[in-house]
């Protein structure tokens, strides 16, 4: 366990210095990576839940960035799901994911009355 957090942990930092040099897509890549060897880890515990969480967090992080609003929403649909799956309902954080998932929506509702269509560049 102890080579595989300091592994992951690597990849993380790996993934944040290439948000700080605006290569997005690297990132996105490196993280990618990390969900599947999370993936392949073990299946159910709260800290698998909660580590899916936090990486998919990351990569909404990215693609807001990126100003692809359809894919941070997909993002955080994952992440509330892994929240909900390993924390108790009261908790604040759960909260703050569907708060931010709200505020996401209304920004791609503001895009769409504006008729500029984001996904149709990609």
């Amino acid at each position: 366990g102890h080579d595989h957090s300091i592994r992951l942990s690597t990849m993380e930092s790996l993934a944040f210095v290439n948000i700080k040099m605006h290569r997005y897509d690297r990132a996105l890549r490196v993280f990618e990576d990390m969900l599947q060897l999370e993936e392949n880890k073990f299946a159910t515990s709260n800290l698998y839940h909660l580590t899916i969480a936090k990486l998919l967090g990351n990569m909404s992080y990215v693609y807001l960035k990126m100003h692809k609003f359809r894919a941070a929403l997909a993002c955080l649909r994952g992440v509330l799901a892994n929240q909900e799956a390993s924390l108790p309902p009261e908790d604040k954080s759960i909260e703050q994911t569907r708060n931010f998932m709200t505020d996401i929506e209304m920004q791609l509702k503001k895009e769409h009355d504006r008729g500029r269509n984001e996904d149709a560049a990609e």
